[in-house]
């Protein structure tokens, strides 16, 4: 069956970001540190992850689930809406990003 579609949030430790490639070995494309939010894409449109998570060291996180943030949505919407807030401004950060490192690749 599908997996639940969750966030995490980095509360303490640090974690290696690491893609898998089509036919090419997993391949290390960043890390992140407490304060940072990862997953939050399948939590928002429910896909498949499109990369996953290694802790480098011993790391805290805090879980989202889909089916919390269903219920925070219901029982305490102003909070609902400052998460998807959150998120809609780490998506927006993320894509500009990598529209930029596109633009550098492709004009190089």
């Amino acid at each position: 069956g599908r997996r639940e579609a969750y966030l995490c949030l980095i509360v303490k430790g640090q974690v290696s970001i690491i893609k898998e490639g089509t036919g090419n070995a997993p391949k290390r494309i960043g890390s992140a540190g407490a304060g940072r939010i990862v997953g939050e894409m399948s939590l928002v449109d429910g896909e498949p992850r499109s990369a996953s998570v290694v802790a480098d060291e011993p790391t805290t996180l805090v879980i989202l689930t889909a089916e919390g943030f269903s219920r925070v949505s219901s029982e305490v919407p102003r909070l609902a809406v400052k998460i998807l807030l959150k998120i809609s401004k780490l998506i927006s950060q993320r894509l500009r990003q990598t529209s930029g490192a596109l633009v550098d690749h492709i004009g190089g």
